[in-house]
């Protein structure tokens, strides 16, 4: 008792004062869950509040990079322009001031014409309604951006990329929050659009589309005659159908172009067009003759398409105000159906390097180039085989003192082979006279001016008499021949040819 009294002997707790304690340390546990419970709940409510704040900022950041015409906003956009009937109106009216309406002929068929419809429907309500750029280029007061963009997007439809598939188009190459001038194959370079005592407005402009090998299936809409700081454009080997229209060419005084906004010669004509390659494909009707004017043209390639009609005769050029590219350069129009004479005014090109013209259904004689007295010195290839083209060889042919490579075979060449006077610096390689109607004794040295030649063909002709001997003379004539072909068997039509460098004998 007296430890007790001391504190030195504790009382052991009654029942209640137990139980008392148990409550007391289950509200304890209670009491902490509740606690850690709150935490964990207002942290996550903070970091939510983090988030949503961090979202809003990078969508009004990407708002405003698509207001300022970025390339590449900040997030992808994923609302369509909102759309307002003074929006609409003015953007009809600008339409309508590129529409082919405004004085450009249709002289495509009923089936192309269709497309053409189509696609101006499809172009305009994609510039309408998925454009995200569309108030931007509205806004643009040369109207230039509006122009080019809308052809762009017209000039997809109309060709049908990806075999027509319309959703491939738009995913693939139309970027509705990006420049046209970095839309695929398009490419641009800064100009003067606009230029006053005061002020002066620099834009980019499509310089070159490059649209090759795309599988396009349909026509070019006339509207890219309105693309008119346009230098290069490349459709080659699609499966392009239609004509080529004239008015792609004209001059904007040969149309009527009063309602054309907002100037006539900055938006209807190509002065910068230099390349021009339509080849491989199935277009169809004839080469228009105002493609030979455009001022700055260099390179033309139709090849492997179904052309037909004639070149511009020398009264065209004669007879009017029109005059052939001084520039041109090289001229691929082999492998369709043109015809007629094969004029003189090419053999004139001051520039002209290539002239092709194989497999078509030129006939007639060639022009009297012989009054030249050679061909143009910058000349090097002149291929005109396969065609139905008649009377004698010009000597002027092998007196071009640039030609390399001369394929003349398969035609309905007559007479005799030209006398001409030897080049001391004849750069001749492959000379091809075979398959025509050539008759007579060879001249005595007919090519022996051609240091550089690798092949020379003459059989399936009429010709009789001796080659010279370039092979077996010291030194060799022609050191680096590999073809030489004749008609040198006892078999030959006539008198055979006598040829002891021939590489083959028929």
């Amino acid at each position: 008792d007296e430890n007790a009294k001391d504190g030195l002997i504790k009382k052991r707790p009654s029942k209640k004062r137990k139980k008392r304690r148990r409550r007391r340390s289950r509200w304890a546990s209670w009491r902490s869950f509740a606690v850690i419970g709150v935490v964990i709940a207002a942290a996550v409510l903070i970091v939510c509040v983090i988030l949503t704040t961090t979202n809003g900022s990078d969508e009004e950041t990407a708002q405003v990079a698509t207001t300022n015409g970025s390339p590449t906003p900040t997030s992808s956009p994923t609302m369509s322009p909102t759309i307002d009937p003074v929006t609409e109106a003015s953007l009809d009216e600008l339409v309508s001031g590129v529409s082919v309406s405004m004085g450009i002929d249709k002289s495509s068929s009923p089936e192309v014409e269709a497309i053409f419809t189509a696609a101006r429907e499809k172009a305009r309500d994609w510039m309408l309604t998925q454009d995200l750029l569309r108030d931007e280029i509205l806004a643009d007061p040369t109207q230039v951006r509006f122009t080019q963009r809308y052809t762009l997007v017209l000039m997809l439809f109309s060709m049908q990329f990806n075999s027509g598939d319309v959703e491939a188009i738009q995913d693939d190459i139309l970027a509705a929050e990006e420049s046209e001038c970095s839309w695929t194959g398009v490419y641009c370079d800064d100009a003067i659009v606009e230029q006053t005592a005061t002020t002066t407005i620099r834009l980019p402009v499509v310089r070159r589309i490059h649209w090759g090998e795309q599988n396009a299936i349909g026509a070019v809409a006339p509207e890219i005659r309105s693309l008119v700081y346009l230098q290069e454009f490349n459709v080659s080997y699609n499966s392009l159908q239609g004509s080529v229209p004239s008015a792609w060419f004209e001059t904007p005084n040969s149309v009527n172009a009063s309602a054309l906004v907002p100037e006539v010669e900055r938006n209807f004509y190509l002065p910068y067009l230099y390349l021009l390659d339509l080849g491989y494909n199935n277009l169809n009707g004839s080469i228009p003759e105002q493609l030979w004017s455009c001022p700055s043209l260099r390179f033309v390639y139709l090849s492997n398409n179904t052309f037909s009609g004639e070149l511009p005769s020398d009264e065209y050029f004669k007879g009017s105000t029109n005059t052939p590219s001084p520039y041109l350069e090289d001229i691929w129009i082999d492998n369709n159906s043109v015809s007629g004479s094969i004029p003189f005014w090419l053999f004139l090109l001051t520039n002209l390097k290539t002239f092709i013209a194989e497999r078509n259904s030129f006939g007639g004689a060639l022009p009297e180039i012989d009054s030249l007295g050679a061909v143009s010195a910058t000349l090097q290839v002149l291929d005109l085989s396969f065609n139905n083209i008649t009377g004698s060889l010009p000597a002027a042919l092998f007196q071009g003192i640039g030609l390399s490579y001369l394929y003349l075979d398969n035609n309905k060449f007559n007479g005799n082979l030209p006398n001409y006077e030897p080049l001391e610096t004849s750069l001749l390689i492959d000379v091809w006279l075979h398959s025509n109607q050539l008759v007579g004794d060879i001249p005595q040295n007919f090519g022996a001016d051609w240091i550089n030649l690798k092949e020379f063909s003459l059989q399936s002709n009429q010709l009789s008499g001796s080659l010279i001997s370039g092979c077996s003379t010291t030194p060799q004539l022609w050191p680096l021949l590999t073809l030489l072909e004749a008609d040198c068997t006892s078999t030959a039509v006539g008198s055979p040819v006598t040829c002891d460098c021939c590489t083959q004998c028929f």
